[in-house]
């Protein structure tokens, strides 16, 4: 994925992802080392350019603190970035599946996009 530099994201760059039409999917493999309850934390971009998305783990519905799965990230005049939360899971050591699946964008955005800044694995217990 394309990275973009800027001074908001950690480590100064942040990938990515430009949808291509309806249900395309960005699948990241998230590395869990030991077998316990996690909170898994990503940090995404909120901007013009950003459509709605829904959220998966493990080729399921994830379902956010908020108690929904999709995140809305568009922003029609500022950049900033937002912390969304999985609710505490029960996993299993070894590689699990964090998922983006395109919902759609304003209708005003040509060409979508993603920016995600990291990905956090909390362990809870």
């Amino acid at each position: 994925l394309p990275l973009q530099a800027g001074a908001l994201y950690a480590g100064g760059r942040l990938p990515v992802w430009s949808p291509e039409g309806p249900e395309t999917r960005w699948r990241l493999t998230v590395p869990v080392l030991e077998e316990g309850e996690y909170r898994i934390h990503f940090v995404a971009r909120l901007d013009p350019k950003a459509p709605e998305l829904r959220v998966g783990w493990d080729g399921e519905a994830a379902e956010l603190t908020t108690g929904v799965s999709n995140v809305e990230l568009f922003r029609p005049y500022r950049t900033l970035l937002r912390n969304f939360t999985l609710r505490p899971l029960h996993l299993t050591a070894g590689s699990h599946t964090l998922e983006f699946l395109y919902e759609g964008a304003d209708a005003g955005v040509d060409r979508p996009e993603v920016g995600l800044d990291f990905v956090w694995v909390q362990k809870v217990g």
